[in-house]
């Protein structure tokens, strides 16, 4: 078994806590909404870092209870006032933000994400709750404190949360990437009912660098402590990335403790990505002399609280039931120096009788850092076309046994839609698909509903506005396996000044196959977006609108970073139709974007095809 210092130890922990920061979670469930990329032209996006606190706007979240402990949601701003360092500030911006976790009247479906974007364009919706419940295992008993944890996480979770609410579960040693945010309940009471406790139990070492630990044995709590303090720490900023609105952490532990700097550095990171820490101690009233007063302090001055409870389950739905409604304030404070010192602030109500719940302060930003946060964020902006694009993109490992595909191409001004699909390769036989049934649906009433043909696929006339897709997936015996709705926006090309139809491609897997290819008249699409070195792509796009007929169009490869590649050659065959050919043989493993542009004098469209090449 390998060996480690302290310092490759600490070195080897903060790689793995640090190693998938700038990444977004995992979510199971909720609902893919597409529009197709034909309708506006392109802008020159680039998107801009989220700074929750500067010298030119601070945001507060506030909650507010009546003398019953409930919700109090009918203030208006007059009835707010904000201080900092004592000195009264205006309130620039004022909301109410509601959250139950219950799906919207007109969206009553929660359906799978499948890919890292979607994930983070789900959990920025005001409307979705994100919760993380972090088990400090290092400072929970094994016995008496993880069972009764245990249990009342189990039901805590099966009960909480709405089904909008995305959960997900943290320990220690937990890398960022796998972070796996969910909206099943039975997942995560599964994982919780695995939870261990690990208070003093140092064999056997789960990793390297619990193996450090083994030779370093007075420094082991210690080093504990820093790992669950990072850990915290990383989770906050984890989330910060995700959303700018309010995210809350439920930390079950005994307690933790660090060093003053580090202890601040933690509540600093917490208040920048307004992440408020709840503390749940899982020994209840028996708690007695040994509360951690660090915890107490992480909580109150990030904006949650810490529980010390019989019920812990009651504890935990408090934080829940918190959520469902704050008040998001926002001030342009009248201290703007960049000098990284530390304000404090008070939020109070010209009306007495009700508990006003906020955090206690924040630290300014010096210029060093908002200038090294601007030039990172720079550089490493992914444009939010390109995030859209590649959240199209199923995922390599996910269970689902078939792509489908749907586009559109125009004729005479009139839209006709495609549907086609392909089975998954690899796909394990509980998962196999046999069929896949469509319902397509205008605000008028279905245009299309019936199964598609596995090798010519399906099409139907579609009309402008917005268009529905129920997708049902079946296996050979006619079971459901799996269900998806996707929502699309037909453009009206008499009101459109240019537009791209879906980009259509044809899979060639070899000489004689590209050569059958070119010589059909009507091939069928494939619907598949994961694809082989050794492939050759037919891509057909065709331009509509008023403005069409004299379009040009390029292409070119954009990377997973949003770094543009190599030009690809476009072919005009006429009538605003045209074709690229895209061998696969000189383009790196991984995932890409092929961006295709159009421009006809003033005017401007895109489209993007994401796809998979496999190592």
């Amino acid at each position: 078994m390998m060996k480690l210092t302290r310092l490759a130890w600490v070195t080897w922990v903060m790689a793995i806590l640090a190693a998938a920061q700038a990444g977004s979670p995992t979510v199971r469930a909720g609902t893919r909404d597409q529009t197709p990329p034909t309708q506006q032209p392109p802008e020159q996006e680039q998107r801009q870092p989220t700074i929750r606190v500067d010298t030119e706007v601070v945001r507060v979240d506030v909650t507010v209870l009546d003398r019953r402990g409930r919700l109090v949601t009918d203030l208006t701003m007059e009835d707010f006032v904000v201080e900092e360092d004592d000195v009264a500030q205006p309130i620039t911006s004022f909301k109410l933000v509601e959250a139950s976790g219950e799906p919207a009247e007109v969206d009553r479906t929660s359906l799978p994400i499948r890919s890292r974007s979607h994930a983070r364009q789900e959990a920025e919706r005001d409307d979705v709750r994100v919760f993380l419940i972090f088990w400090d295992e290092y400072h929970i008993d094994q016995m008496a404190s993880a069972l009764r944890s245990r249990e009342a996480l189990t039901n805590f979770v099966l009960t909480a949360f709405g089904p909008t609410d995305l959960v997900a579960f943290m320990e220690p040693m937990t890398p960022l990437d796998a972070i796996e945010f969910t909206r099943d309940r039975r997942q995560l009471a599964e994982q919780a009912r695995k939870l261990q406790g690990r208070r003093g139990i140092y064999v056997p070492p789960r990793n390297g660098a619990e193996e450090a630990h083994l030779s370093a044995m007075r420094d082991v709590e210690r080093l504990r402590h820093e790992v669950t303090v990072s850990a915290i720490k990383a989770a906050a900023v984890h989330l910060g990335a995700i959303r700018e609105s309010r995210k809350d952490i439920i930390v079950v532990s005994q307690g933790f403790r660090g060093e003053n700097d580090v202890m601040l550095d933690l509540i600093r990171a917490a208040n920048a990505s307004n992440a408020a820490i709840h503390i749940v101690d899982p020994r209840g009233l028996m708690v007695g002399g040994g509360r951690s007063m660090w915890m107490d302090s992480v909580s109150s001055e990030t904006g949650g609280r810490t529980y010390r409870r019989n019920d812990m389950k009651d504890a935990m739905q408090e934080v829940v039931a918190a959520s469902r409604a704050y008040y998001l304030l926002g001030y342009a404070p009248s201290n703007g120096t960049r000098d990284g010192k530390y304000r404090k602030i008070k939020v109070r109500l010209k009306r007495g009788g009700m508990e006003v719940k906020a955090r206690a302060g924040y630290w300014a930003p010096s210029l060093s850092e908002t200038e090294r946060s601007a030039t990172a964020a720079a550089n490493a902006a992914v444009p939010p076309s390109v995030e859209r694009s590649f959240a199209d993109l199923t995922p390599a490992i996910s269970r689902r046994g078939a792509d489908v595909w749907f586009g559109t191409s125009v004729a005479a001004g009139q839209f006709t839609g495609h549907v086609s699909w392909a089975p998954r390769p690899g796909t394990a036989p509980t998962d196999a698909v046999a069929d896949v049934h469509v319902e397509a649906r205008t605000v008028h009433g279905p245009v299309f509903m019936g199964s598609v043909d596995r090798l010519e696929g399906s099409g139907f006339s579609v009309t402008p506005g917005s268009l529905q897709l129920t997708i049902a997936f079946r296996n050979s015996a006619g079971e459901a396996l799996d269900r998806e709705i996707r929502t699309l926006t037909i453009p009206d090309p008499a009101g459109t000044p240019i537009g791209l139809t879906t980009p259509t491609v044809f899979r060639a897997r070899g000489p004689l196959e590209w050569r059958s290819l070119r010589g059909a008249t009507a091939p069928t699409p494939t619907a598949l977006r994961d694809f082989a070195r050794g492939d050759r792509l037919l891509i057909r796009v065709g331009a509509f609108g008023v403005a069409a007929t004299a379009a040009q169009a390029t292409a070119r490869l954009v990377n997973r970073r949003g770094v543009d590649g190599a030009a690809i050659p476009v072919v005009a065959r006429g009538e605003g139709r045209f074709e690229i050919d895209l061998p696969l043989s000189n383009i790196a493993a991984g995932e890409w974007l092929l961006a295709i542009d159009a421009a006809s004098g003033e005017d401007r469209a895109q489209a993007m095809l994401p796809f998979r090449i496999a190592q």
